[in-house]
């Protein structure tokens, strides 16, 4: 962040446009074939050549280029459109006449979908009204912040792997964030032959990798160095470092809780104790490391401020409902009940808490085939992307994609849903009931993620020890900047 990737591809943008006009003049509309049993759609003829280069980027980055384009190049230099939201461009001559398309990967995403339902359309009206980006063959396509496709099996990834281009650029700051196939991921957007063939790449590099052979890692140094252009804050252009940052100052504040803070603290931290004891001294139960991932963001929560953790609308904070996870008792996570001999299906908010705090360990790879991570939209087929079902939960917080779901199932002696039975993953006792995990939408997400409370006292709860502290620093550093030529604005 901060090293000018979005500037630099504007600039490169700005410096070809000869090219791609000549490009789009020669009209070449053949494409190579898929690999590595690559998704038929890879393979689909182009209708038309453009000059335009299309940026995929995350919805809350498109702003950002919007932004750039504005400030660093002239008007009148290049012509851009936003394709996004219900009413975007559907012709394709209309398209092909921009410079510039930005469009996000949820919209890429959902005209994919749409563009798989019409594959046997024999005149191409549907599957052009479906996805006209799918029917271009672009001067070049830049993926912003890639890593998204990382996982080969999404409608994103496969989408963006879909679209047809002369030349193609990744951005990111993290191409390999959890395992070695993010980063085949964007190799095979690349079409970097042959190691855009799964196959090739497991054989040369992948598989010896795994099995600990320093070959592999030589080969992938090899292809990195070869494809990559990487940028650090050490750098220099014309003797200049490319981004010069103030000098970090840290300073470390030892906080002393007030007696309410500390009594809750101690009693949750003795309660989750006990917990995390049982959990670790039978075998197999480390497998239910989610639950003290719960037990340690209770922790954390109430350091910040036990708010955090009472009920909505509360006159006061009830120290049993701050342990048990707050909100009601049916939806909390309540962490004496995660040693009970059978546990209970879980309910919707049980489920997405354990989901959201899965999702920032970069805990939900399915434990069957430990390959496909259920927090990525899958390539379903689905007409709406906020429809779809991610994958599932057990009631022992064991993420399932679709494929593992049926054999996890299998595994269980005459399944059926309420059964009391073993897990064949932990080996605990619960009553059988599948959660589906759905992709939220953004209004629900927004929603979920409001503040509940006002901490200014205005409703009767005053900030924490941590937050005072917090508070009187800013006001502080606030007062010394006022010596300063920019003082900081509350």
């Amino acid at each position: 962040m901060g090293l000018g990737k979005t500037i630099t591809c504007l600039a490169h943008v700005v410096a070809t446009i000869e090219d791609a006009k000549s490009f789009a003049e020669n009209n070449d509309l053949t494409v190579p074939h898929a690999k590595g049993g690559g998704h038929p759609l890879e393979t689909i003829t182009p209708l038309k050549c453009t000059k335009a280069t299309l940026i995929v980027a995350p919805l809350s980055t498109v702003s950002n280029w919007e932004e750039q384009l504005a400030t660093h190049v002239r008007d009148g230099v290049i012509t851009t459109y936003i394709y996004h939201g219900t009413n975007r461009e559907g012709n394709i001559d209309k398209l092909a006449e921009y410079d510039c398309i930005i469009t996000t990967y949820s919209t890429l995403s959902q005209d994919f979908m749409r563009l798989k339902k019409n594959l046997d359309d024999v005149d191409n009206t549907a599957r052009l009204a479906a996805s006209p980006l799918h029917h271009l063959k672009f001067f070049r396509v830049i993926l912003d912040e890639a890593h998204v496709i990382k996982d080969t099996s999404t409608n994103q990834s496969t989408a963006a792997c879909s679209l047809n281009a002369q030349r193609r650029l990744c951005l990111t700051g993290t191409p390999l964030q959890n395992r070695l196939d993010d980063y085949a991921a964007l190799v095979k957007f690349l079409k970097l032959t042959p190691f855009d063939d799964k196959t090739t790449w497991t054989h040369w590099i992948g598989g010896p990798l795994k099995a600990g052979n320093t070959a592999g890692l030589t080969r992938l140094q090899i292809l990195t160095s070869a494809t990559t252009l990487r940028r650090s804050k050490a750098q220099k252009i014309d003797g200049k470092l490319i981004l010069d940052l103030p000098q970090k100052h840290e300073t470390t504040r030892f906080i002393f809780m007030g007696s309410e803070e500390r009594k809750l603290y101690e009693q949750t931290r003795k309660v989750s104790k006990n917990i995390v004891d049982n959990l670790t001294s039978r075998a197999g139960q480390m497998k239910q490391y989610v639950h003290i991932l719960q037990a340690i963001m209770r922790l954390r929560q109430i350091c910040c401020h036990p708010a955090l953790l009472a009920k909505e609308g509360a006159d006061d904070i009830q120290n049993e409902s701050i342990v048990s996870g707050g909100g009601s008792h049916s939806d909390a996570i309540n962490v004496d009940d995660l040693d009970l001999q059978v546990k209970k299906p879980l309910t919707a908010s049980q489920a997405y808490q354990l989901f959201d705090l899965m999702k920032e360990a970069g805990e939900t790879t399915c434990v069957g085939c430990r390959r496909r991570d259920i927090s990525l939209v899958q390539s379903n087929g689905e007409k709406e992307v906020s429809k779809q079902v991610l994958g599932y939960l057990t009631p022992c917080a064991h993420p399932l994609c679709h494929t593992c779901l049926q054999a996890y199932k299998d595994y269980i002696p005459g399944y059926r849903d309420g059964i009391v039975a073993q897990c064949p993953v932990c080996g605990s006792f619960a009553e059988m009931q599948m959660f589906e995990l759905k992709e939220r939408e953004p209004a629900e997400i927004k929603k979920a993620g409001r503040n509940k409370f006002k901490l200014d006292g205005s409703e009767g709860i005053e900030p924490s020890s941590k937050l005072q502290v917090l508070v009187n620093d800013l006001d502080a550093l606030q007062e010394k900047s006022k010596e300063l030529e920019k003082p900081i604005k509350r």
